[in-house]
């Protein structure tokens, strides 16, 4: 098992941030999803780590999570061929 020098020993609990963390973080750099969908999708993946109640998730988790979220915008055109 490879070692792990983190602030106290522990990847999950040095790296882990919860869903609200995380939906700051990713709406800093244009991606809007909301806690409640992160939630569902590392739910459904397994991609991520309980300590009590609450849901932790890592870079190396959120790795599962999000490449397979689709975030649907809509279509842009569908007004513009509706009207046309």
């Amino acid at each position: 098992m490879p070692s792990y020098d983190g602030l106290i020993g522990s990847q999950i609990l040095d790296e882990g941030k919860t869903p609200a963390q995380w939906v700051k973080i990713l709406a800093e750099r244009g991606v809007i999803i909301s806690e409640r969908t992160l939630r569902e999708k590392a739910n459904e993946f397994g991609a991520y780590y309980r300590l009590g109640r609450t849901m932790l998730i890592t870079s190396s988790t959120g790795s599962y999570t999000m490449p397979t979220t689709s975030i649907s915008m809509g279509n842009p055109y569908a007004k513009l061929n509706q009207n046309s």
